[in-house]
């Protein structure tokens, strides 16, 4: 998840900017590296996401995805940090336009 957007959607969710500035801390500078064989990689930032298995991982995902777009012909699926939608119809040409319409809303979702 997006680490500015979710410091977003904590303010306007109205958490106490204590709480903010604790996850903020807990998001900030965290890194990584990559081993292939014996061969490691340089230091990277990570921008987005939360360290797996962490206890507020969870949490923080379902602040993140609440505004996630619904629709009557669509069902959301999340498990964990995975998002999967759901479509079914009479014809094959209904669902992919049903499947299609929620890409679309997802993908102006994930742009805002």
């Amino acid at each position: 998840m997006w680490h500015n957007g979710l410091i977003y959607k904590l303010i306007a969710n109205k958490l106490p900017h204590y709480l903010i500035d604790i996850i903020i801390l807990f998001l900030l500078n965290r890194t990584f590296k990559v081993k292939l064989n014996s061969t490691l990689s340089e230091t990277g930032h990570i921008k987005a996401g939360t360290p797996q298995g962490s206890i507020l991982r969870p949490l923080l995902y379902t602040v993140y995805t609440a505004d996630f777009p619904v629709n009557n012909h669509i069902t959301n699926c999340f498990f964990a940090d995975d998002t999967a939608i759901l479509a079914q119809g009479s014809t094959t040409k209904f669902v992919i336009r049903t499947l299609q319409r929620g890409l679309i809303e997802i993908e102006i979702w994930c742009t805002l």
